[in-house]
Order: structure tokens, then C-alpha cells, then sequence
């Protein structure tokens, strides 16, 4: 086993990075393969490399198997590798062939997707029978792993993955991921049959402080995208010409046709500019093929692109440093996704980023309490109206019957409840959380627990919350952040330590 010295100059050597203590560990427990390994640290902190590295200590021959739940994840972390000179390959489904299958004494890393991993008689199930084979894998690594998880619905490689654990035998499995509250390593491990028992689990904190943190109302209707056009800083329509672009954005839309009416929007501000200026903002979504996805990918991390209108398919660890912007539209019912989304802001931990949550109106306690006072109001009136009409109806009783026993004066009726509109209605207060503990918010939320494993909307609890933080008395919203993710827990390694290294 190399030691911690030696695992830090040999990286330096090879990556062009010194790792970190963390880091450092992750590597020595991959390489000890005795045991499964849980990783949890934020976007950008450099988990790629605890993956990555371990190939670099073992003789040629042994093979680092890497499962990315994208195409693009795992052309890039091929690409990355081929840059530190290991022989590395991809294999989704159009490179599945027989002979790219012929991985041994070839490669010092596969990287595979989880379809072509589990496939029946597949390249990789027919290796998984060579005994030589299998011994010589240090690990299987799952990168983004949470995806065992939200993804297992519509990715039916996730749900099978777990029988793996049957063809190869005591090969310590990796999960790797930035976004893996406790409900979600449940459901991981659960998926991938990662083993508790003697587990190594290495936790760094997954806050993001060089992230600002916003959440804005949606003003104008949904359709217009009115609320959008901030993107373009000062690229506004009858303004003069800028001279430089404005900051890097990714704006992340749960609807594939919503991202695009709202690109279509800006970019047709953008035209007014001059037709050329069109184009410098694309959506990007699964239905783009692979090419054109390389291209944008590309073309944005140059700067010919200025910004995207996305789905999921591009936030997973997409390694583009200089995202000034950050936003999601419309609400959002996990706050997992959320930060995940969020994350991909300044990965370069030397630049800060914006991030904005675009939220309806109909999910603000503003709106509500407005709605609440509007139904009471309305309540009021009619009371009102009816106590007016009855009586109306009893002087027109009295002006029509015959002589009778004097009525008793006004003032002699004990009027009844319901006769008393002008007494005022208490407000309905807001939700105060001013007094809690941490631990008394972690109760709410599980009391309150509807396990919210997709990116779908739902009431979470957590994300009404997050997104009333300030009115309900929570103050910062990373406090939520740091308890979702159990940052109290964490290491003590933060995105600004990462820029004291060298």
C-alpha cells in the first residue's frame, strides 16, 4: 500500500494535481480492496480524481471500471485520462462492439454505462465469466450515484446493477456522488448492493460558498418568460451594444418544451442585436444527439456559446469551470436535484457564482397569507350582505302583517354569532421556525416525509421551506443545505481550502 506521500507525489506527477487529505484516503481505500467505499463531497471538489487515480498504482493489466450514468460524463473522464497519457476507453451503446470488449492488458480504465454493464450476454457479462478477468479489477466505481436512485425509473440498468455483486464476488464497489442525503444513500445501496458492513465512508462538506444563494418570485406569466431576460445583463432590446458578453449562464428546466419556448424568447432579444447574436444561446437536452451535444459542450466552454437552456442531462459533472449563473425555473421538489443543478456554477473554486431560484408565486407564504386575507375578506362581505338582507326582510315582515305584540327594541336582541361580520378576523399566522433546533427541523421533516426521489414537483417540506426561509424565520438557507446533506458530519476540507493548494 503507498503511503500518503507517496500517493500525493505520484498523482501530482501524473494528474497535475496534489490531492487532498481526503482525497488521498479515498484512493488508499479503493486500492486496499477489502471493503465498499461511500464518497460524498461537493461539485467540483475533485472526486473525479479519487477514481481516476488508483489505476496509476497497479501494474498494466488491472482495469479501474467506472459506471457514468452519461455518454458525455464518460467521454469526458476518458478524455481526462488521456491527458495524464493511461489508455483508457468508453463504452456506451455505439461503441459496445466485440472488439472494444477486448479490454484486458489493453486499458487501465472502462468506463461503461449501467445499460451496457448489466446487458445480457453482453461484451461485459461474457468477460465477468473469465476469472482472470474479474481479479483483476480494482473496483467498480459508480459515478453520480445517486442516480441509482432518482433515475432507476426510466434507467432500468440501475435497477439490475445490484446482481453484479454475484459475478464479482468481493470487488469492492465505489459510490461516488455530491448529493446523497440519507434516504438516497438508502435507496443506493439498497439498488447496487453496496455492503455496510465494514463500509468506508468519506464525507466532505457539500456546501458551495462561493455560491450566492437566491430565491425570486416569477412576476410575470409563465408563458411570456418575462422573467428570464435578467440572463442577458445588459443585452437588452433598444439598448446600446455592449462590449462584452454577458456572464456565463445555465438556466435548468424540468420541461424540455418549456426550455425551448423560453429559448426561442431569448433568442429572438438577443436578434435585435443583429441575427449573428441568435445563436449564441441553444437549448440542451436528451433528445439532442450525442454530436451536437459535444459541440455545444464545446462551443460553451470557449465562450462562442454564451448560455444554455437545459435539462438533467447536462448538470451531471460536466467539468465547465467558468459558469457565472446559475438558474432554475419553476419550482422543484427535491432539494437534492436542485443543489445538484445549482453545483455546476464556478467549479473553478477561484471565481464566484449566482445562483437564482425562479419560483411561482402560488408556493410563497406572501402569496398564500394575500389569498387567505382575500378569502376572508370575501367571507366578511357576504356576511354583511346577508345580515343587510335579513333585515331588509324583517321591516318588510313587519310593514305587511297584521297588528301583533310589540317587538322587543333592537338593542333588547342578543344578536347571534354569526350576526357579528364586524367583529375582525385574526390573520392566520405564517409558519415560525425562528425557535428551532436542527434537530427539531430534522423531526419536521420527517414527520412531514413524503420521500421525495425524483426531480418531479411535490410538497416537500424541506423545499417549502427553502423557498420561505426568510419570512418563516430560518435565516440562511444553507442552513437547510448543510442539514439535508448532514454537512455536521462532514470533514473539514471546504471548496476555499481547495485554493491553498498547490
Amino acid at each position: 500500500m503507498p503511503s500518503f506521500s507517496e500517493i500525493r507525489v505520484k498523482v501530482h506527477n501524473v494528474f497535475g494535481v496534489r490531492p487532498c487529505l481526503w482525497q488521498v484516503k479515498v484512493i488508499q481505500a479503493i486500492l486496499e480492496k477489502k471493503q465498499d467505499v461511500l464518497v460524498v463531497a461537493g461539485t467540483g471538489m475533485g472526486k473525479t480524481l479519487t477514481f481516476l487515480a488508483p489505476a496509476v498504482f497497479r501494474p498494466k493489466g488491472f482495469i479501474q471500471l467506472v459506471v457514468a450514468p452519461l455518454n458525455m460524463l464518460g467521454e469526458q473522464q476518458v478524455t481526462s485520462l488521456g491527458k495524464a497519457k493511461l489508455d483508457a476507453i468508453f463504452i456506451g451503446a455505439d461503441t459496445a462492439t466485440d472488439e472494444n470488449f477486448l479490454v484486458k492488458g489493453t486499458y487501465s480504465c472502462v468506463v461503461i454505462t449501467p445499460e451496457q454493464l448489466v446487458k445480457q450476454d453482453g461484451g461485459f457479462a461474457k468477460l465477468c465469466k473469465k476469472s482472470d478477468f474479474v481479479e483483476k479489477i480494482i473496483s467498480v466505481v459508480f459515478d453520480e450515484a445517486h442516480c441509482a436512485s432518482i433515475w432507476s425509473d426510466f434507467r432500468p440498468g440501475y435497477k439490475q446493477a445490484g446482481y453484479l455483486r454475484h459475478l464479482l464476488g468481493d470487488t469492492p464497489f465505489v459510490a461516488v456522488s455530491a448529493t446523497m442525503p440519507q434516504e438516497i444513500v438508502e435507496n443506493v445501496f439498497k439498488a447496487l448492493e453496496i455492503r455496510k458492513e465494514g463500509l468506508v465512508t468519506i464525507r466532505t462538506s457539500t456546501d458551495r460558498p462561493n455560491i450566492r444563494l437566491h430565491v425570486r418570485d416569477i412576476d410575470h406569466p409563465l408563458n411570456s418568460f418575462r422573467d428570464l431576460e435578467f440572463v442577458l445583463g445588459k443585452w437588452q432590446p433598444g439598448q446600446p451594444k455592449p462590449s462584452k458578453p454577458p456572464d456565463k449562464f445555465v438556466v435548468f428546466f424540468d420541461d424540455i418544451n418549456e426550455s425551448i419556448r423560453a429559448g426561442h424568447h431569448i433568442r429572438s432579444m438577443l436578434a435585435s442585436f443583429g441575427e449573428e447574436y441568435r445563436d449564441k444561446v441553444v437549448w440542451f437536452n436528451s433528445d439532442m444527439t450525442d454530436e451536437f451535444k459535444r459541440e455545444a459542450v464545446e462551443r460553451f466552454r470557449n465562450g462562442e456559446l454564451w448560455g444554455l437552456f437545459a435539462s438533467e442531462s447536462f448538470g451531471l459533472g460536466m467539468d465547465i469551470r467558468d459558469i457565472k449563473l446559475v438558474v432554475q425555473w419553476r419550482r422543484i421538489g427535491s432539494l437534492s436535484v436542485l443543489w445538484q443543478r445549482i453545483g455546476c456554477g464556478a467549479r473553478d473554486q477561484v471565481l464566484d457564482a449566482t445562483a437564482v431560484y425562479l419560483v411561482e408565486r402560488e408556493y410563497t407564504d406572501e402569496e398564500r397569507q394575500r389569498k387567505e386575507e382575500e378569502r376572508e375578506k370575501k367571507e366578511a362581505k357576504a356576511q354583511a350582505e346577508n345580515k343587510k338582507k335579513r333585515k331588509r326582510d324583517e321591516k318588510e315582515e313587519e310593514s305587511t302583517s297584521l297588528p301583533q305584540k310589540k317587538r322587543p327594541r333592537t338593542s333588547q336582541v342578543t344578536p347571534s354569532l354569526d350576526e357579528s361580520p364586524s367583529a375582525p378576523i385574526a390573520p392566520k399566522l405564517l409558519v415560525d421556525l425562528c425557535s428551532l433546533s436542527d434537530s427539531d427541523l430534522e423531526a419536521r421533516y420527517k414527520a412531514a416525509e413524503k420521500v421525495v426521489l425524483t426531480g418531479k414537483r411535490d410538497a416537500s417540506c424541506i423545499m417549502d421551506d427553502f423557498v420561505n426561509a426568510k419570512i418563516r424565520g430560518l435565516g440562511c438557507r444553507r442552513r437547510l443545505i448543510n442539514l439535508h446533506f448532514e454537512n455536521s458530519k462532514a470533514g473539514k476540507c471546504s471548496a476555499r481550502r481547495l485554493l491553498n493548494r498547490s
